[in-house]
């Protein structure tokens, strides 16, 4: 009994100390210093890039909780909605075999990182499974420390977004995968008031 308490304490400590924590304030600068993230001239008269910004960072709070480590599988169902989530500390191993240039519907997909982008849509997790990589890159980067390329990443995706892609169809879920609706009535003097 000793022992699975043990491996207990050890495998939530491993998970913790995995990520670092972003505050809600500094990750709010790194997405202004991001030129590429602002909102074009005719997107801003309904939206400020401030605005932009705080539905980012609330994304960020509610599903990673600044955790730039943080890994969460979630289950989508046939019409490419997000049908539940359940945290997770250790990459989880798929047996998808769809076409790399397909989403994969009524699956389990992992989200990564301090965004959570997923395995099936922005990065490639192993060798088994299929991934369009938009991001062309391991998921594994998405997990460290260093946010620059999480944020490059975003900025590719909103890139991907505006003059569209190849995969229309993967950029405009990872779309709404990054806009919760909890988070559409966010503005940012009140959200970013005590920055």
């Amino acid at each position: 009994m000793k022992l699975l308490v043990v491996l207990a304490l050890v495998t939530v400590a491993v998970c913790l100390t995995e990520g670092l924590l972003v505050s809600k304030c500094d990750l709010r600068e790194h997405l202004i210093n991001a030129t590429a993230l602002r909102l074009p001239p005719k997107a801003q008269h309904h939206m400020t890039n401030a605005d932009f910004f705080a539905k980012i960072v609330c994304h960020v709070e509610k599903t990673s909780g600044f955790d730039t480590g943080a890994v969460n599988q979630v289950k989508i169902d046939k019409d490419g909605k997000l049908a539940g989530r359940k945290k997770r500390c250790a990459k989880h191993e798929h047996d998808s075999k769809s076409d790399e240039h397909e989403v994969n519907h009524e699956a389990e997909w992992t989200l990564y990182g301090l965004f959570q982008l997923s395995d099936h849509l922005i990065c490639k997790s192993d060798a088994d499974t299929s991934s369009v990589n938009l991001c062309q890159m391991d998921c594994a980067d998405l997990i460290n420390d260093d946010i620059a390329d999480d944020i490059d990443c975003l900025e590719m995706i909103k890139m991907k977004l505006e003059n569209g892609s190849e995969h229309r169809q993967a950029v405009f879920m990872m779309a709404k995968l990054l806009f919760d609706m909890d988070c559409a009535p966010v503005k940012a003097d009140e959200y970013f008031k005590e920055c």
